[in-house]
């Protein structure tokens, strides 16, 4: 049986104590070239790319629009020709357009390689250190992606998808096997990773997404940077996302609003089982000066739902 046959309660116990892959069939990947295209990159997402060390592995950034709402989070790492831009796979066609709307004179060229690669997650005890060393060796176009998740030891792996077969083979020998998506999805939302069409979306800003270690508030102009640090610094940002849990199975949809005392509250954006706690757990963006911790809601059709929201500490734009 291979694992991803297994229950979800027993995968997710798996990659407590061993490693697991998960194809990522979620991901896009573009490459761009040329003499301004870094430069360009950097002029139009909110991180420092200019001064980053590609020998150290990639840096993330996002690409905001010119109110400072977010089209998706970027991750830039070197290419034989330029650089990698992996990226949400549904937010790739808005990408190109965004960046041929603001190449002008510059040196640039682009083009979608998503079906010339193969991205993988590796999620386990020390999977960000053991697998790395021997697969530099064994698979010559490894190019190593900075990982989303903290608490959780993994690591983002993007190669040719002509050497996938070399590097199944050597990870089958080491006995890792493929997991659920759903347990990408359990530790995604542990960790508040937002993804596009959920928590990134143009209706929200990158620090109401708690984004503030992908943006430099020290370099020079990007799009959007007027309205980020304006509400980084005057503390303008009106909503948070925050974890939530509660304990019976309900009927919502993302985007559905949370209403308590006939108000509004926040908007629920993702949500799974997790079966290590018994419990539903989602994010949601929370309006900031809301204080209460555990109470009672309507979520979209649903009534009388027993939430409690937990605070996340990476950001100093809390509740």
């Amino acid at each position: 049986m291979k694992l991803s046959d297994l229950s979800i309660q027993d995968q997710y116990d798996y990659v407590h104590k061993n490693i697991g892959i998960i194809e990522r069939d979620d991901v896009g990947c573009l490459e761009i070239s040329g003499e301004d295209a870094l430069d360009l990159l950097n002029r139009l997402s909110t991180n420092d790319l200019i001064n980053f060390d590609y020998s150290n592995g990639s840096i993330t950034t996002v690409l905001t629009t010119n109110k400072g709402r977010m089209i998706d989070v970027l991750t830039i790492s070197k290419s034989f020709q330029g650089y990698f831009i992996t990226c949400s796979l549904g937010a790739l066609e808005e990408i190109i357009e965004w960046i041929n709307f603001y190449t002008i004179i510059e040196d640039i060229s682009i083009k979608n390689v998503t079906s010339e690669i193969l991205y993988i997650t590796l999620i386990g005890p020390n999977s960000n250190t053991i697998l790395l060393n021997s697969l530099s060796d064994r698979i010559e176009t490894l190019n190593i992606i900075q990982s989303k998740f903290i608490s959780h030891d993994s690591v983002d792996i993007l190669i040719n998808i002509e050497e996938k077969n070399k590097l199944f083979e050597y990870l089958q020998n080491l006995k890792i096997s493929n997991i659920s998506n759903q347990i990408f999805d359990i530790i995604r939302i542990k960790e508040a990773v937002p993804i596009f069409q959920k928590e990134i979306t143009q209706k929200f800003n990158p620090l109401e997404a708690k984004l503030e270690k992908y943006i430099s508030f020290n370099k020079g102009c990007y799009i959007g940077q007027e309205v980020i640090a304006r509400l980084n610094t005057y503390k303008k940002v009106k909503r948070v996302l925050v974890n939530i849990e509660w304990n019976s199975e309900i009927i919502i949809n993302t985007g559905d609003k949370i209403v308590f005392d006939h108000k509004d509250v926040g908007i629920i954006t993702s949500y799974v089982y997790n079966p290590g706690l018994g419990k539903y757990i989602g994010l949601a963006y929370i309006n900031k000066g809301f204080k209460l911790q555990e109470f009672i809601v309507n979520i979209g059709v649903e009534k009388n739902i027993k939430l409690l929201i937990t605070h996340l500490e990476n950001s100093h734009h809390q509740l």
